[in-house]
């Protein structure tokens, strides 16, 4: 996975400029990264992705090939659409924030912050794009992976492996194997242990057991 700061939007880059230009790219801020409707019309989501992420923010740099790729960019005046100036702060950023995050693996419901973006303005804008798609995919596959061994435990294995889309967001790691394997493991312990659950408690029957501590500092 590549490494680069340009996995991103023009707007975002857009909004770091006029940052800049304000004087406000080095005043503190917080972003939250939540969803706002469960995937698969479920009952919970499975929070994944946290280790790219982290690798992705530790890499977090502007290279002179991508400041010079920058600098080509037109406005709609034809002028280069950023100053050089703020190219050459660009240059200058090294990450400084502060990252608050859910467990992986965790359970999680909509409106809840599965990411917590804490330092400069700037960099926290520049940030949201590849956060939101590594978290969002990651999380998605995860989720589905969940309801897949719910649906049925003996099978699942055979149906989460062959995904052809797991690959480009799990690709190396071999987490989605081991997740895999210890939430169906988790899932049958609860079921074997608890028969009288309801169908609606069996959609995930380990909400209960959430860490009260559900955010870690990195």
């Amino acid at each position: 996975m590549t490494s680069s700061p340009l996995l991103t939007d023009l707007y975002q880059l857009t909004m770091a400029a006029g940052y800049w230009k304000c004087g406000k790219a080095e005043q503190e801020a917080v972003f939250h990264l939540f969803f706002r409707k469960l995937p698969f019309s479920g009952g919970y989501a499975i929070a994944a992705g946290l280790g790219d992420v982290v690798k992705w923010l530790q890499g977090f740099h502007f290279s002179t090939a991508e400041l010079e790729y920058l600098a080509t960019l037109p406005g709609r005046d034809g002028k280069p659409l950023f100053e050089r100036g703020f190219l050459d702060y660009l240059g200058t950023l090294e990450w400084r924030c502060d990252v608050d995050a859910m467990p992986e693996g965790t359970v999680v419901f909509p409106h809840e912050p599965l990411l917590r973006i804490k330092g400069p303005l700037i960099q926290a804008q520049l940030v949201e794009t590849a956060l939101l798609n590594m978290i969002n995919f990651q999380t998605l596959i995860a989720t589905k992976s969940a309801r897949v061994c719910l649906a049925s435990p003996r099978r699942a294995r055979a149906g989460v492996r062959p995904a052809p889309c797991a690959g480009a967001g799990w690709r190396g790691h071999g987490q989605p194997r081991r997740l895999h394997r210890r939430l169906c493991l988790h899932l049958k312990r609860s079921r074997r242990h608890d028969p009288r659950h309801s169908r609606a408690r069996h959609a995930c029957p380990f909400v209960g057991h959430v860490l009260r501590h559900r955010t870690r500092s990195l």
